[in-house]
């Protein structure tokens, strides 16, 4: 076994050079040109969708230099991994039997890997809040009131969040303070009652959300906030000016092609089988009404991301942060009692090392299409 836990911690190095590697290929040949446009936009027409970060952003500069989207984009990768590392310590620890976890979980090309491909977007903000609700301790009311801030603060920086990570933070809300308690009617109402001002400011976003002014003035006013050297295509603006029809209208067009891709995404999936064996039996443990609850939030997370699929065509975005999403809910699982023990992944089978080698070398999945 001591040969084998080798193999396991060779994975955990790979993955860390690979994650070193990506940095460096990302700085030396991109440039994020729709992430850096959100550095652009702010309030100064009045409220307009995804603007929550550039009107941060304008307190503090004028001008929004080209590399913001790394620095921005790499920061938060770096605060969501040394939480999640935070995270994973305290759900499973860090020894030989959790080694494989980590590589499943950490070094999956679904997780960090591939938010260093879409660096300067904002999913990995939802996955780092997500991972801190799985954090903070749940004993008072507060943790719901957390809960609901960090849904609204993730709509307001974008709107899509709404279907991708703030229906996870609603289960650890439901699942580590409601479900663990005698139900109390005053904070179930009080629950409720953020609950409906989070879908309020969901609605404010797409009803209210468009900007009331010409594309020539808006995209002028973008320029003088930028210091790219690159130009700031008009194509771009459709994000602030097209109402979801559209997006979902090119999404549906291009849908025979992304059907193509579907035996890759199964594949991926696939190559995760000794986490999924694990996930099973881990649900397995729980007692039937903590089965049932948490089974059917993370039906209820797969329905939001089916609803993200049928509006905006980014299907290699999207399932890999469903797989984080399902990854975290893991973690929620762990932290509900158990009725038994759960084998971990054994570290000793040549079968789990290659579905770990696999996962490993794939440096990522992809952001509109695979790799």
């Amino acid at each position: 076994m001591t040969n084998l836990y080798f193999h396991w911690r060779r994975l955990i190095a790979i993955n860390g050079v690979l994650l070193i590697g990506q940095i460096v290929y990302k700085l030396a040949r991109d440039f994020p040109s729709l992430p850096y446009i959100h550095f652009l936009v702010d309030y100064h027409f009045g409220f307009v969708r995804r603007a929550l970060v550039g009107a941060a952003m304008s307190l503090v500069l004028t001008k929004i230099p080209q590399w913001m989207p790394f620095a921005f984009g790499l920061t938060a990768i770096a605060i969501a991994f040394v939480l999640y590392m935070l995270l994973f310590k305290k759900t499973f620890g860090f020894s030989k039997a959790t080694a494989p976890l980590l590589v499943f979980m950490a070094g999956s090309p679904f997780f960090f890997k591939n938010y260093i491909l879409t660096v300067g977007y904002f999913d990995v903000i939802g996955c780092a809040l997500v991972i801190a609700m799985l954090l903070i301790p749940a004993r008072s009311f507060w943790f719901v009131i957390w809960g609901a801030l960090a849904s609204q603060l993730l709509i307001l920086i974008h709107n899509g969040q709404t279907l991708l990570f703030v229906p996870t933070i609603m289960l650890i809300v439901a699942t580590r303070y409601y479900l663990v308690r005698p139900l109390n009617g005053l904070e179930i109402a009080s629950g409720v009652a953020l609950l409906g001002i989070t879908g309020l400011v969901a609605a404010a976003t797409v009803i209210f959300g468009d900007v009331n002014v010409p594309r020539e003035e808006f995209l002028r006013y973008l320029q003088s906030r930028s210091l790219s050297k690159n130009d700031i295509w008009e194509q771009w603006l459709y994000v602030w000016y097209d109402p979801p029809s559209e997006g979902m209208y090119y999404t549906w067009n291009n849908l025979p092609r992304q059907i193509l891709f579907i035996p890759v995404y199964a594949a991926l999936i696939a190559l995760h089988a000794p986490l999924i064996r694990y996930y099973r039996n881990s649900i397995a443990a729980l007692s039937v009404n903590h089965r049932r609850f948490v089974v059917a939030g993370m039906v209820g997370i797969t329905l939001g991301y089916v609803m993200v699929f049928a509006i905006v065509s980014d299907y290699s975005r999207w399932l890999s942060d469903w797989a984080v999403c399902m990854m975290l809910v893991l973690h929620l699982i762990k932290q509900l009692p158990a009725e038994r023990a759960v084998a971990p992944i054994a570290t000793d089978d040549w079968r789990n090392i290659t579905f770990g080698f696999f996962v490993t070398i794939l440096p990522r999945v992809g952001g509109v299409t695979p790799f």
